[in-house]
């Protein structure tokens, strides 16, 4: 995707050395631009973070209607596997709670 095919938003952030060092060299190792890598790497993350609590709320719904005990397996196997976060249970249920 080109320049010219998105929205451009420009703000600043504030990098530790170490993380600014490990970004220069991997731009140069992959012939991409820093701006590239924290935008793939940022999208990443938004994509990652919205399907878990997505997932979560879900579950959170279907808890309404399903046995408990199904749920709370379910849950506890998202969390063994990594696919939802503790944080990430919290801030759908608080989400929930407000709707």
């Amino acid at each position: 995707m080109g320049d010219h095919d998105v929205a451009t938003m420009v703000t600043s952030l504030r990098l530790p050395d170490e993380l600014r060092e490990r970004i220069d060299a991997l731009a140069k190792a992959t012939g991409r631009n820093k701006s590239y890598l924290l935008t793939a790497a940022i999208s990443r993350y938004v994509d990652e973070e919205s399907w878990q609590i997505a997932a979560v709320e879900e579950g959170i719904r279907s808890a309404e209607t399903e046995p408990l005990t199904a749920q709370d397996d379910l849950v506890d196997d998202l969390l063994r596997r990594g696919l939802v976060t503790e944080d990430s249970l919290v801030e759908a249920r608080r989400r929930l709670a407000g709707s």
